[in-house]
């Protein structure tokens, strides 16, 4: 019994390690249009999602096992899909607890549309799409970035999984098991990132050849529990006007500042000290967090603050 035990664990380590890479990447030259399937984002787990049928690679590679070779494309194949189900007019992936961070297309007679699905507790969202088009070529390139705040005292360790994201040429969405990235601290400001690219190149209806091509970039950070924030007001000789006090996540949407008003003054306070951040008519979009309940992670919020000049400009 050991002795299997033994050999069962191998095989799994032998199968890890085919799979962790950080990047994804092909080049489907002799592909058409009609069987590719686009990377468009990650969904974000903090347990490992098992897809990987192992009953069924082991009983098809016996021979392969035994030699101790085991071929990347073999074990390939043998990765689960989970499909995603629209519901609300949201994607969701059935008895999964995440973080959505994609971009889904749809086809119709005028043309490709965008549509974007980032659950919240998923910060800093950067997204672009990059279109050159040529007689003979087109080229199209998604890039997403994006970060997770992890609370610092929440949890033993400090891991999360980014799981890839899918599109099908009928644009069925699904995710496969992606890999764990854990900080090498658990303090405040432990940082690590990873990056998934993917990239295929095809022929075209017209005979042309076309790229498609994407790139998602996750950050993890560990932060300290924001406790309340104070916002103030100060002219620009620097003096106060006034300051309002707000818990996390209580800071109204928009914020009309005083007429006096040069710039604002944000203060954060934490279990650890305060920090400050200036906010003038040139920066209006005042970020704050708060904490995602039940999820372990913070959430950011917005406050657009309206100041004198911009509504000068504006007149």
């Amino acid at each position: 019994m050991m002795k299997r035990y033994i050999c069962l664990l191998a095989i799994l380590t032998a199968i890890a390690a085919l799979l962790c890479g950080c990047s994804l990447a092909r080049s489907d030259m002799d592909a058409s249009a009609a069987s590719r399937d686009r990377l468009i984002g990650v969904y974000i787990t903090t347990e490992y999602i098992d897809l990987f049928d192992l009953e069924g690679y082991i009983g098809a590679n016996a021979s392969a096992l035994s030699g101790g070779s085991i071929g990347e494309a073999d074990a390939a194949q043998y990765n689960g899909r989970l499909y995603a189900e629209l519901v609300d007019e949201r994607y969701v992936f059935p008895g999964m607890d995440g973080f959505a961070f994609f971009m889904a297309t749809t086809e119709h007679e005028y043309g490709t549309s965008y549509s974007n699905y980032t659950d919240e507790g998923v910060c800093g969202c950067k997204i672009a799409v990059n279109t050159n088009d040529n007689e003979d070529s087109h080229e199209e390139a998604l890039e997403l970035e994006c970060t997770i705040y992890g609370i610092t005292g929440r949890n033993d360790r400090h891991v999360i999984y980014t799981n890839p994201v899918y599109q099908t040429a009928n644009g069925e969405i699904y995710l496969t098991s992606g890999h764990g990235i854990s900080t090498s601290g658990a303090g405040a400001g432990a940082l690590v990132s990873q990056k998934l690219t993917d990239s295929t190149t095809f022929t075209d209806s017209e005979g042309n050849a076309a790229t498609s091509s994407a790139s998602v970039n996750v950050h993890y950070v560990i932060a300290e529990l924001p406790l309340g924030y104070t916002l103030i007001e100060m002219d620009a000789d620097s003096r106060e006007i006034s300051r309002h006090e707000y818990a996390p996540g209580e800071l109204p949407p928009e914020y009309a500042a005083n007429a006096a008003t040069a710039y604002i003054v944000l203060e954060t306070r934490t279990a650890s000290g305060s920090t400050y951040a200036l906010y003038s008519a040139g920066n209006t979009d005042v970020v704050t967090y708060a904490e995602l309940k039940g999820k372990g992670v913070l959430t950011e919020k917005h406050t657009y603050v309206t100041f004198a000049s911009n509504e000068a400009d504006n007149a």
